[in-house]
């Protein structure tokens, strides 16, 4: 008989994403940055290298993928409005452009320990994420 895998689903990815940004100081995001779509789908992409070096540990449950014309995604955004609702997150005013952690560091560590995968997955994801968004910013 198969063991079922633990879902990974989009929520998981950004609610992970953004309790390791908070544990490093980045409360705030803005998704009107010129790299946050492409920053996103870099961390998507990473998640897929970890889950392919360690297979049977989840079972990923959706995909990112950027808009040819406007380059954002519709599952990144459908998983930050989640976020918002269940007050993980929420948008600044007056636009809601700018994402802020509501987590405190204590309650970032405690939402990765209970997110499925390995805690350090989360970490690389925010190390490609600030990568990816620092590099456009100044490039």
């Amino acid at each position: 008989m198969q063991e079922e895998l633990e879902e990974l689903t989009a929520d998981d990815f950004v609610l992970g994403l953004f309790a390791e940004l908070t544990r490093r100081h980045t409360a705030t995001v803005s998704m009107r940055e010129k790299g946050f779509y492409a920053a996103m789908k870099a961390s998507f992409d990473r998640l897929q290298e970890l889950l392919a070096a360690s297979p049977g540990q989840v079972e990923m449950t959706f995909r990112v993928k950027l808009d040819p014309l406007y380059g954002d995604s519709a599952v990144v955004r459908n998983a930050i409005n989640a976020a918002v609702q269940r007050t993980f997150l929420s948008f600044d005013n007056p636009e809601f452009v700018t994402i802020r952690s509501k987590l405190d560091e204590r309650q970032a560590s405690a939402t990765i320990d209970h997110l499925p995968g390995k805690r350090e997955w989360y970490s690389e994801l925010a190390d490609v994420f600030l990568k990816t968004r620092d590099g456009m910013l100044t490039g």
